[in-house]
């Protein structure tokens, strides 16, 4: 067992977002998890259009956010979440932050064969 603190968390940047930070809690110590990490968006903030490649589950803690997926507006709030799988036609997402939002973010991990 582990306890992990996002107050001894420190910030990353995130590749698909200008000036956006999150906090890796999880890293690689709990298969087939390949981390498990915290976004904050605050007003004006955007993460850029991207494709994932790996299966994630999204869960908005608090706050509401818009994001286009694949030509789709969707509106999620506290207590929402998303997923999508790699492969899956549902990848391709842009954020726009409606208002203050605590996002948490879990990818599987890769293996020789691909995602688990």
């Amino acid at each position: 067992m582990k306890v992990y603190s996002l107050d001894a968390t420190p910030f990353e940047p995130v590749s698909h977002g200008a000036g956006l930070q999150k906090k890796v809690l999880i890293r690689g110590a709990v298969p087939p998890m390949k981390d498990f990490s915290r976004l904050l968006l605050a007003p004006g903030d955007a993460v850029f259009t991207h494709d994932h490649n790996a299966t994630e589950v999204l869960y908005v803690v608090r706050g509401m956010f818009r994001c286009m997926v694949n030509g789709d507006s969707l509106s999620l709030k506290g207590g929402s979440a998303l997923w999508w799988s790699r492969g899956s036609p549902t990848v391709s997402m842009t954020y726009r932050r409606r208002a203050n939002c605590s996002i948490l973010l879990c990818r599987r991990q890769v293996n020789n064969k691909g995602y688990l």
